[in-house]
């Protein structure tokens, strides 16, 4: 028996639609396939199991002759199955010991099968027989010893004997000659079903690469899937993000209409509550105006006006000595807080116990200080309103005419309250439509850019002349730059290193006008008393005679500082009603210096 190996080439990579294979073994070549042109069953070529197998691919087109070759010992190749093999350009490449595991795109691919063959068996011919050379022995036995009896007994017996062997031998020649032929079929079957066995294996080895190749192509389009769900988890994750950013919105666009709503109705309440102050307030000064007409009528209105002359000079007097006073208080009090100041400093850089007891020593003192500044204020007060209190019946017997403006004049201000209650049902109506359209808008207002968005806020607003764009998404208010973008449909204003939303910064915007500005609620103008010989802005007459002592002006603040001020008790009593600006006492009279 001997063992030969069935090479078949299946398919070439890298090359050309065409190529001729030559197979050469241990440098003699064996057989040349053109590996497109022939048939699977065709390709087959008996190699042996030891040697050196090379293999040299030529492109048979026209346009490029590419030479690929390889080199390899056929003990490193199976037995059986379909091996890769790889093509190198070089013509002097090394023979490979085994076969790598990593193969170039230039490749063969090449199927293997073991075949097994019969040997001859040699013919045995009749003088090679046993029986004949014992026949030959016998005869030499007898012809030596002379004994032929019974010789032709042995004769005979050992012709039938050879006959028989005869018969047996032309039997064993035909049973071999049977068994060698049924080998020979045998063999031929087997060769035929491993060649077939060959030809499936080699087209299932085809189809196998062609389903590795369709499984590749489906794994990236796989994977191609796996990211376009990734990407559509993220999307969802986002739009579930952004609607849940949308209904807080919604929330607190609500919550912020309901707190306004509520304000607005408190303001409401308000205003009819002072509408009802005013109205009893009106009523009080009727009431007052009747009494103080019947009071008039028994009293000579010259002598009023002397007596409240002689009272008003008297207290002018006592405020000038108080004013000095309190001055002189001012003074003294700043030095010694200095003074103490200065101690307090030098005892706190080295703390004892004689400091400890002079600094409680010297706050005692202070607090002394104070409480007879507090008491000399007090005491004008109290001195000036017991002295009113005793005028008071001359005091309430006031011209009719001044009743009949204060009378007015509350008059006039509860015709402005109801305007300004009217006038803010009007902006709470207006806010409420914008409320609504604003949310109705949203939706439109998310396909706009940002600047478009930013421009309308600041029209709504009515402030889009104090910004200047300067590129997209940035604008420069006075010495200030702001950049918009939008974030999860969301306008938001960048100042500075900050964020913020676009109600959060013109709120900010708003505060820092006002700050700026002029302070709405802040009292512009003072009553102050000058004398005479002084130069007045805008002059009031307490009375219409020429010899009055003094005059109540109105001047700005900024202007009051060495100038006499009268406290809001005095200034009550001395007026009319309608003059209300008049400043606190203890605010004015005395500032406190040690806070």
């Amino acid at each position: 028996m001997k063992n030969r190996l069935s090479l078949s080439i299946l398919k070439v990579e890298g090359i050309g639609d065409q190529s001729g294979c030559y197979i050469i073994i241990d440098d003699s070549l064996l057989d040349v396939i053109s590996v497109q042109e022939t048939e699977i069953h065709e390709n087959c070529t008996e190699v042996p199991l030891k040697g050196v197998l090379k293999l040299i691919v030529k492109s048979l087109s026209k346009n490029s002759q590419i030479q690929c070759s390889v080199s390899i010992i056929l003990e490193a190749l199976p037995s059986e199955g379909v091996v890769w093999l790889p093509l190198y350009t070089s013509s002097n490449c090394e023979t490979l010991p085994q076969i790598p595991s990593i193969l170039p795109s230039t490749k063969i691919l090449i199927s293997l099968n073991q075949l097994s063959l019969l040997t001859p068996v040699p013919e045995i011919t009749e003088y090679d027989s046993s029986m004949f050379d014992i026949e030959n022995s016998l005869c030499k036995i007898y012809n030596s010893k002379g004994n032929f009896e019974g010789h032709d007994k042995c004769k005979k017996t050992l012709g039938i004997i050879n006959e028989k062997n005869k018969d047996l031998r032309f039997r064993v020649l035909e049973l071999d000659n049977k068994l060698q032929d049924l080998n020979i079929e045998h063999c031929k079957d087997k060769n035929n079903l491993i060649q077939t066995n060959h030809e499936c294996f080699s087209k299932l080895a085809i189809q196998l690469e062609k389903y590795k190749m369709h499984c590749g192509n489906l794994q990236i389009v796989h994977e191609d899937h796996i990211k376009q769900i990734e990407g559509l988890q993220t999307l969802f994750k986002q739009e579930i993000l952004q609607r849940e950013h949308i209904e807080k919105q919604l929330i607190r666009i609500t919550q912020e209409f309901q707190d306004y709503a509520n304000i607005t109705n408190e303001k409401i309440q308000n205003y009819e509550k002072t509408i009802e102050v005013k109205n009893q307030e009106i009523i009080s000064l009727k009431n007052f105006q009747n009494i103080s007409i019947s009071l008039g009528d028994h009293i000579d209105k010259d002598i009023q006006v002397i007596n409240l002359q002689t009272q008003l000079h008297n207290c002018l007097e006592q405020l000038q000595e108080s004013e000095f006073n309190r001055k002189l208080l001012q003074q003294k009090l700043e030095k010694v807080a200095e003074f103490y100041s200065k101690e307090l400093d030098n005892l706190l850089k080295s703390p004892n116990e004689q400091h400890e007891h002079k600094i409680f020593e010297l706050t005692q003192e202070i607090k002394k200080y104070k409480q007879k500044c507090t008491d000399l204020e007090n005491m004008i007060d109290d001195e000036y309103i017991k002295d009113k209190i005793k005028d008071h019946g001359e005091y309430n017997n006031k011209p009719i005419e001044d009743m009949n403006i204060r009378n007015s004049e509350l008059l006039g201000e509860i015709a402005k309250l109801k305007e300004k209650l009217e006038k803010e049902k009007k902006v709470n109506e207006c806010l409420l439509n914008q409320v609504r359209e604003k949310n109705c808008k949203e939706i439109d207002n998310k396909v706009k850019g940002a600047d478009e968005k930013f421009l309308e806020y600041l029209k709504n607003y009515g402030i889009e002349e104090k910004f200047d764009r300067v590129m997209d998404g940035i604008f420069v208010y006075g010495n200030k730059k702001v950049s918009v973008t939008i974030k999860n449909g969301c306008l938001i204003c960048k100042v500075g290193g900050g964020y913020m939303g676009i109600e959060k910064f013109l709120k900010s915007y708003f505060n820092e006008k006002d700050e700026n500005g002029v302070i709405i609620h802040k009292r512009s103008q003072t009553a102050v008393l000058k004398e005479k010989g002084t130069r007045e802005e805008s002059t009031i007459k307490l009375y219409n005679q020429k010899d009055s002592m003094a005059k109540i002006t109105l001047i700005s603040k900024e202007n009051t500082d060495d100038i006499m001020r009268i406290p809001k008790t005095v200034t009550n009593k001395l007026s009319s009603n309608k003059f209300k600006s008049f400043t606190s006492c203890k605010e004015t009279i005395f500032k406190k210096t040690y806070k």
